[in-house]
Protein backbone atom coordinates (compact mmCIF):
# COMPACT_ATOMS: atom_id res chain seq x y z
CA UNK A 1 0.00 0.00 0.00
CA UNK A 2 2.77 2.42 0.86
CA UNK A 3 4.69 1.88 -2.14
CA UNK A 4 1.57 2.91 -4.34
CA UNK A 5 1.18 5.79 -2.38
CA UNK A 6 4.48 6.83 -2.79
CA UNK A 7 4.24 6.20 -6.57
CA UNK A 8 1.34 8.11 -7.36
CA UNK A 9 3.08 11.01 -5.23
CA UNK A 10 6.15 11.16 -7.45
CA UNK A 11 4.16 11.20 -10.38
CA UNK A 12 1.61 14.16 -9.43
CA UNK A 13 5.22 15.78 -8.65
CA UNK A 14 6.78 15.03 -11.68
CA UNK A 15 3.72 16.46 -13.58
CA UNK A 16 2.84 19.68 -11.09
CA UNK A 17 6.32 20.66 -10.44
CA UNK A 18 7.21 21.71 -14.36
CA UNK A 19 3.75 22.89 -15.08
CA UNK A 20 4.18 25.18 -11.63
CA UNK A 21 7.43 27.05 -13.33
CA UNK A 22 5.74 27.34 -16.69
CA UNK A 23 3.18 29.66 -18.03
CA UNK A 24 -0.13 28.50 -17.61
CA UNK A 25 -1.47 26.39 -19.88
CA UNK A 26 -5.18 27.00 -20.66
CA UNK A 27 -4.74 30.99 -19.94
CA UNK A 28 -3.35 31.79 -23.90
CA UNK A 29 -5.48 33.50 -25.90
CA UNK A 30 -8.08 34.01 -22.79
CA UNK A 31 -8.61 37.73 -20.94
CA UNK A 32 -9.85 36.33 -17.92
CA UNK A 33 -7.89 37.19 -14.96
CA UNK A 34 -9.35 34.47 -12.81
CA UNK A 35 -7.98 31.91 -14.91
CA UNK A 36 -4.26 31.88 -13.73
CA UNK A 37 -5.61 32.03 -9.92
CA UNK A 38 -7.41 28.72 -10.30
CA UNK A 39 -4.79 27.32 -12.42
CA UNK A 40 -1.88 28.05 -10.68
CA UNK A 41 -4.06 27.44 -7.08
CA UNK A 42 -5.34 23.76 -8.62
CA UNK A 43 -1.56 23.18 -9.48
CA UNK A 44 -0.05 24.14 -5.64
CA UNK A 45 -2.67 22.69 -3.54
CA UNK A 46 -2.16 19.19 -5.70
CA UNK A 47 1.82 19.77 -5.02
CA UNK A 48 1.40 20.20 -0.99
CA UNK A 49 -0.72 17.25 -1.12
CA UNK A 50 2.19 15.17 -2.82
CA UNK A 51 4.28 16.35 -0.88
CA UNK A 52 2.90 15.57 2.55
CA UNK A 53 2.24 12.12 0.92
CA UNK A 54 5.84 11.84 0.31
CA UNK A 55 6.83 13.33 4.24
CA UNK A 56 4.14 10.84 5.49
CA UNK A 57 6.25 8.17 3.60
CA UNK A 58 9.16 9.47 4.47
CA UNK A 59 8.69 9.34 8.62
CA UNK A 60 6.94 5.50 7.89
CA UNK A 61 9.90 4.27 6.93
CA UNK A 62 12.07 5.48 9.21
CA UNK A 63 9.94 3.90 12.13
CA UNK A 64 9.92 0.78 10.33
CA UNK A 65 13.63 0.18 9.13
CA UNK A 66 14.94 1.87 12.68
CA UNK A 67 15.64 -0.46 15.11
CA UNK A 68 16.13 1.45 18.26
CA UNK A 69 14.92 4.51 19.40
CA UNK A 70 18.19 6.16 19.34
CA UNK A 71 19.02 5.40 15.53
CA UNK A 72 14.94 6.78 15.04
CA UNK A 73 16.07 9.73 16.61
CA UNK A 74 19.33 10.22 14.75
CA UNK A 75 17.69 9.02 11.32
CA UNK A 76 14.83 12.08 12.04
CA UNK A 77 17.08 14.16 12.32
CA UNK A 78 19.58 13.96 9.40
CA UNK A 79 15.82 13.85 7.68
CA UNK A 80 15.47 17.21 9.30
CA UNK A 81 18.56 18.28 9.06
CA UNK A 82 19.11 17.51 5.13
CA UNK A 83 15.53 19.08 4.57
CA UNK A 84 16.47 22.36 6.03
CA UNK A 85 19.54 22.54 4.46
CA UNK A 86 17.99 22.05 0.78
CA UNK A 87 15.09 24.32 0.96
CA UNK A 88 18.13 26.94 2.99
CA UNK A 89 19.78 26.35 -0.39
CA UNK A 90 16.80 26.96 -2.44
CA UNK A 91 15.50 30.30 -0.93
CA UNK A 92 18.74 31.39 -0.61
CA UNK A 93 19.87 34.22 -3.14
CA UNK A 94 23.28 33.41 -5.13
CA UNK A 95 25.29 36.12 -5.97
CA UNK A 96 27.86 35.60 -8.24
Amino acid sequence: MRKSWRLMATVFMGIVVPLCVNRCILCSGSHQTWLPTVYYGFLFSLYNISFSVMEINHLAFITTSAVSVEELTDLSAIRFAIFKMLKQMLYSEKKM
